[in-house]
């Protein structure tokens, strides 16, 4: 075993076993929630969401189209945008300082998949209303 993985796994080992009953979380937590609103219909199956400027944007996960929704924070879509590539499995969206959108083709659940990738989209192309081609990164 690489000596790196046995020393990080030893020392979870050591940090897990110190930890006292007194430290952890009660089992039973008791939050009052209420709903605020509902997500567009389109999104069926949300995998990711990010909130840039009051409104966010969200897409489905492996089973829905390459498509990006943008809504409010009432629920209503505002802009649906179309992105061109070959969708595997989107699992997160992500903002940087200049506006970029980031979305994560990272799905891999067998561990079988050595084509991972991260899309980049620009400000400009989240104003556009025509297909984005990305770029990837």
């Amino acid at each position: 075993m690489n000596s790196r993985i046995f020393m990080g796994f030893s020392l979870c080992l050591v940090l897990l076993g110190s930890c006292s009953k007194e430290a952890r979380i009660p089992s039973a937590i008791n939050f009052d929630f209420s709903m605020l609103s509902t997500l567009p219909t389109e999104l069926e199956e949300g995998s990711g969401l990010e909130i840039t400027e009051g409104t966010l944007w969200s897409f489905n996960d492996n089973s829905g189209k390459d498509r990006l929704y943008q809504f409010d924070p009432t629920g209503k879509l505002l802009k649906t945008l179309t992105i061109d590539v070959k969708k595997e499995d989107w699992e997160d969206i992500a903002q940087d300082d200049a506006g970029n959108l980031y979305l994560g083709d990272l799905g891999n659940n067998d561990n079988d998949r050595r084509n991972l990738k991260i899309y980049q989209i620009t400000p400009a192309d989240l104003a556009s209303t025509a297909k984005i081609q990305p770029s990837t990164i």
